[in-house]
């Protein structure tokens, strides 16, 4: 299973259509979506199980904030905002949601 980057993308878009935020969630969510294909990649098996939603979201979730620092000040997505900490946070966890879901996801 894959992730169907241009309907993510779009669906990305459309969610935080704010200028100020358009840009770096685009930039957040690609960062995103390659974690979340790492892990797809990894346990194709699993999703084929079809473990509960919950499950799947929680390792998304896991995975997201290991990986990513939303306090990183080199990282392309960062804004020196809390406001922008609450989006990425909304970010995350509507991403995870949106995969768990099987909305943007295809066969390879």
């Amino acid at each position: 299973m894959k992730i169907d980057r241009a309907a993510a993308y779009d669906a990305v878009e459309k969610r935080w259509a704010d200028p100020a935020f358009t840009t770096t969630a685009t930039i957040l969510a690609r960062e995103l979506f390659i974690i979340a294909d790492r892990k797809l990649e990894g346990a194709p098996d699993r999703l084929t199980v079809r473990l509960n939603n919950n499950e799947i979201k929680k390792d998304l979730l896991i995975d997201f904030h290991e990986h990513i620092d939303i306090g990183n000040l080199d990282a392309a997505y960062y804004l020196p905002s809390f406001v922008w900490r609450m989006h990425c946070k909304d970010i995350m966890f509507w991403v995870a949601d949106e995969i768990s879901k099987g909305s943007w996801l295809v066969s390879e």
